[in-house]
């Protein structure tokens, strides 16, 4: 039987792996009766001096593909700036 701390340091684990690997992570939340659903990236900054991307209100499937695409976008170079469209 594993413990909610063993549970908690698989996740780290595969965070840490994730931004290894990829140069940054997706952490998603799903919606709740008063919480929209969001998803944040991890690793951006460490990795790309960039600040993280968070989005929130779409799905998460749609959540996740739109910070990967910023993410990829922000590996290649690019600086993601408020109020351009992309």
């Amino acid at each position: 039987m594993t413990s909610p701390q063993d549970d908690n340091c698989n996740e780290d684990y595969k965070l840490i792996e994730n931004v290894k690997t990829f140069g940054w992570t997706v952490n998603i939340i799903e919606a709740t009766e008063y919480l929209p659903s969001f998803a944040y990236t991890v690793g951006l900054w460490k990795n790309c001096n960039h600040p993280e991307l968070i989005a929130f209100g779409l799905t998460t499937k749609t959540l996740h593909a739109i910070l990967n695409i910023g993410g990829e976008l922000v590996k290649g170079g690019h600086r993601l700036e408020v109020g351009r469209n992309y």
